[in-house]
């Protein structure tokens, strides 16, 4: 993945930490609400015997989307250490 180079004509590290770890609250804070929002059978038998099945398959798809998003958000605000560091070498 490609995360960003801090360097005098971009955008400031710390600007750039503000960014990230609100990006990742706001995917925490998703995961959590879907979480809650998971389909419950009872909603679903009326509609057909592998309604729930379905419904439980895309919420979980739904889930693993917004997981890989907020992976992919640590990964980039971690990445303003790692370059940091390599810097530093």
């Amino acid at each position: 993945m490609q995360g960003p180079r801090i360097h005098g004509n971009g955008t400031g590290r710390a600007r750039l930490e503000e960014q990230f770890e609100r990006a990742g609250h706001a995917l925490h804070e998703a995961l959590e609400a879907l979480s809650e929002a998971a389909p419950n059978a009872r909603d679903y038998y009326v509609i057909d015997a592998g309604a729930f099945g379905r419904a439980r398959d895309e919420h979980e798809a739904r889930l693993r989307a917004v997981q890989g998003a907020k992976e992919e958000i640590e990964a980039l605000h971690q990445s303003l250490f790692e370059g940091e560091n390599e810097r530093a070498r």
